[in-house]
């Protein structure tokens, strides 16, 4: 009921124009306009509120309102762009589009709508992607002589890229981003990551700026060579605390990581180096950041757990980020545990499949385990909806019996505006983040070996059987 829905939403701005309730209901007037076909009203609406918000909202929100007009769900720049773009494609306008959808591409925090721009663009005969995009993306197909290279961001694009990234990315733990925050003190002479990771390797402490930080970080190392991992861990806790260096953060990042702390060294990797991680794209000094951000967390586990399935292995990591952010340890509120966020009762639903007699709830803390039964459940959602990345995302935090319902529903789509249609904002938000994590997992150690044209194609999926009220097992 379009018109129905129309007039309730007009209502909603016309009583809450500036506040966050108004500004979402213009998002969906504007929205519904696209779904009904209306695609010059929708692009009419989509620019008026890509513009800045009035003078009384600006001074509500204070001076971070760019940031909230980048990062917030229905004022995101990115989304609106976007959509824009799409509409004047739908008009028949592509050579219009196609500007629209290069500045998307160019997005250094490579965002969910940065992707989705990159695979249109594919799409589009004659379109051409901005030049040494490909290189900054580390694509095997930019290597050799030839290969441009891409022009490096502005400082100011890059402090707004990080400043959403922290907005999306960043972890409910309360835990401290060592140096993160404003003020803290820079390196005098910065070695490379490179070199920087080297020594942390090495054992190498003379580099430490604080004495008293040296000390403890051996210790730490200490603890963690004899599989004292717990102590260890809160040693290098302490040590966070007082690390405001950049050496002495890139020397905790690796620590982290070597005891498998991984959810604090993706962190500080994440928020305390954004600019420097998107500097040079995921090449060069840039691309070590990248990879304590995006780590290959337990990755024995999730390569056998992954050989031992059809699921990609940047999908367990993109899920597992998205669930936890790599805590093992995580649990939800509503008994969710673990890596991979699982229920005890799909854990132990799981556990019957594989005839895992001895599984017990706490098991799922443990992160062998977790990612097995974990694992194993992506393969369930895979072969139900014939490998279908973001339906299987949609399915698993919301149910597979929803995303069955909206499939029948509106799924004659295209991927994009399927999850655009979502009606659960939770689940839309957390698809959209387990496609781009699969993406920069797949740019980050495949070379972009895994393509998502999908995103850009039908849904393509027919369920037929009937429609379920709950999951079937």
């Amino acid at each position: 009921d379009y018109d129905g829905a129309t007039r309730r939403f007009e209502q909603l701005v016309k009583t809450y124009p500036n506040s966050k309730l108004g500004r979402d209901a213009r998002w969906h007037l504007a929205w519904m306009r696209y779904l009904r076909g209306d695609y010059e009203g929708a692009l009419d609406r989509f620019k008026d509120l890509a513009k800045a918000p009035p003078r009384k909202m600006r001074k509500k929100i204070g001076r971070r309102w760019k940031t909230v007009m980048v990062a917030g769900d229905s004022l995101s720049n990115d989304r609106l762009n976007y959509w824009s773009a799409m509409s004047l494609m739908k008009l028949g306008r592509t050579q219009a589009a196609i500007p629209v959808f290069q500045n998307l591409v160019r997005d250094p925090a490579i965002g969910y709508y940065s992707v989705l721009a990159f695979y249109r663009l594919l799409s589009v005969p004659g379109a051409k992607l901005p030049p040494g995009i490909e290189t900054r993306l580390g694509l095997k197909k930019a290597e050799g002589p030839n290969a441009t290279a891409a022009a490096a961001p502005s400082e100011e694009e890059l402090q707004a890229a990080a400043a959403v990234a922290e907005n999306i990315e960043s972890t409910d733990d309360g835990a401290e981003v060592a140096g993160a925050e404003e003020g803290a003190e820079p390196s005098d002479e910065e070695a490379s990551p490179e070199e920087a990771v080297q020594v942390a390797v090495e054992g190498v402490l003379s580099d430490f700026s604080d004495v008293g930080l040296a000390v403890k970080f051996e210790r730490a190392r200490d603890l963690a060579l004899v599989g004292l991992l717990a102590p260890a861990r809160r040693e290098l806790g302490e040590i966070e605390k007082r690390a405001r260096k950049t050496e002495d953060r890139k020397l905790l990042m690796a620590e982290y990581a070597q005891v498998e702390q991984f959810y604090r060294s993706s962190t500080i990797g994440e928020l305390g180096f954004g600019p420097q991680r998107m500097r040079g794209g995921l090449r060069g000094e840039s691309r070590v950041f990248w990879e304590f951000a995006y780590p290959r967390a337990w990755e024995p586990s999730v390569l056998q757990s992954a050989r031992s399935t059809t699921v990609p292995e940047e999908l367990i990591w993109g899920i597992m980020r998205a669930e936890s952010h790599y805590r093992s340890d995580a649990q939800s509120g509503v008994g969710a545990l673990g890596l991979m966020q699982l229920m005890p009762y799909t854990g132990r639903q799981v556990a019957s499949l594989l005839s895992i007699n001895t599984f017990q709830t706490n098991s799922l803390l443990e992160p062998e385990v977790n990612i097995k039964l974990g694992t194993r459940y992506l393969q369930r959602l895979l072969e139900k909806f014939s490998g279908s990345i973001p339906l299987v995302a949609a399915g698993y935090n919301a149910g597979p019996h929803r995303v069955h319902a909206w499939v029948r529903n509106f799924g004659s789509l295209d991927m994009d505006e399927f999850i655009e249609h979502i009606p659960f904002l939770e689940t839309r938000n957390y698809v959209k983040k387990v496609v781009r994590n699969y993406q920069v997992y797949s740019l980050l150690y495949s070379g972009g070996s895994h393509s998502l044209r999908w995103l850009v194609q039908p849904v393509g999926i027919e369920l037929d059987e009937k429609v379920p009220t709950k999951e079937v097992w």
